[in-house]
């Protein structure tokens, strides 16, 4: 996975389109363009048709969307990557890590309907990390199928007994080589109902100063659906064994496996996971923020004034 080949420098620098808001590093929600994303990926509006998948469905918030085009179902040793971000880097080398950990967010729709008559079409979401030194550090990636099952045949536990469901689950591996959602050593957990799903990855140092990794999925209400963190048992992934030091900064978002033409995403974030600067909680920027949650912008001011002091 760390040999990220894509045609990069090809790239307009131009089209990199960095932070709108104050504690938003990156938020490309496709209401204008897709600057800041690469590959084959088109923005269309709310309502619009899809031969493919998901037709017709309105947007995750704001009146557009963008769909991924790359790939149909792929076997092993196939190359099925799909869309990329740097986060609005111009440089392509990463985006510094700020001191309590950032936060990375994609929201992308899950057709239910669609996974029932279509077995084992897959999509991976990962968020990478480069060191200190600016070398790579680790892919961390959700892995997720429709209607998959592992080898040899068996239904995960916990998917439905009849209709369509993705089982999804978290690793630093990709492609069919290196990855099965269903995986019951990883424990995969299974989404039933169709709708915008909000990946998240929040990396931040633990209480031992070491890197550690949470990954959720959030529903279109921002309740968490499903988690993979050092708390679950098969979360290896959340505790990868770096130190935070040896953080440098975050990488690349990419869609490493996308075997599903038409792919529904929305509403890219990569964010602080805490306000660093009182200019952190303004323009409603204070909203974004969980830990700690604050109910007023003035309660954010006052969180950074401590923490700056």
């Amino acid at each position: 996975m760390k040999y990220f080949a894509v045609a990069i420098f090809a790239v307009v620098l131009g089209a990199l389109i960095p932070t709108r808001a104050r504690a938003q590093i990156f938020f490309q929600g496709f209401e204008t363009d897709t600057n800041g994303w690469f590959g084959d990926i088109t923005r269309v509006p709310s309502g619009s048709p899809d031969a493919n998948y998901a037709s017709g469905i309105n947007a995750a918030s704001g009146n557009f969307f963008a769909r991924l085009q790359e790939n149909t179902r792929c076997t092993p040793g196939v190359d099925c990557s799909g869309a990329f971000t740097f986060w609005g880097s111009p440089t392509f080398s990463g985006i510094p890590m700020p001191p309590s950990g950032s936060v990375s967010e994609l929201a992308i729709y899950l057709d239910v309907s669609f996974a029932a008559t279509h077995s084992d079409y897959r999509f991976d979401w990962d968020s990478s990390l480069l060191d200190s030194n600016g070398n790579f550090l680790q892919d961390f990636i959700f892995n997720a199928g429709a209607n998959t099952m592992y080898s040899p045949p068996a239904r995960p536990v916990c998917a439905p007994a009849t209709g369509g469901y993705f089982v999804i689950t978290a690793s630093n591996n990709s492609q069919r080589e290196g990855a099965n959602a269903a995986n019951p050593g990883r424990a995969p957990q299974c989404i039933t109902t169709t709708g915008w799903y909000t990946f998240r990855h929040t990396f931040h140092p633990d209480n031992a100063g070491n890197l550690e990794v949470d990954f959720d999925i959030l529903d279109s209400g921002g309740a968490v659906v499903a988690s993979w963190n050092p708390s679950v048992p098969g979360s290896s992934a959340s505790s990868p064994g770096y130190s935070f030091s040896t953080v440098g900064s975050n990488f690349y978002g990419w869609h490493s496996d996308e075997e599903i033409i038409g792919l529904a995403i929305d509403n890219t974030l990569l964010r602080p996971r805490q306000p660093n600067t009182k200019d952190d909680c303004k323009d409603g920027n204070w909203k974004l923020f969980t830990n700690p949650s604050f109910t007023n912008q003035g309660q954010c001011v006052s969180f950074t004034n401590h923490q700056n002091h």
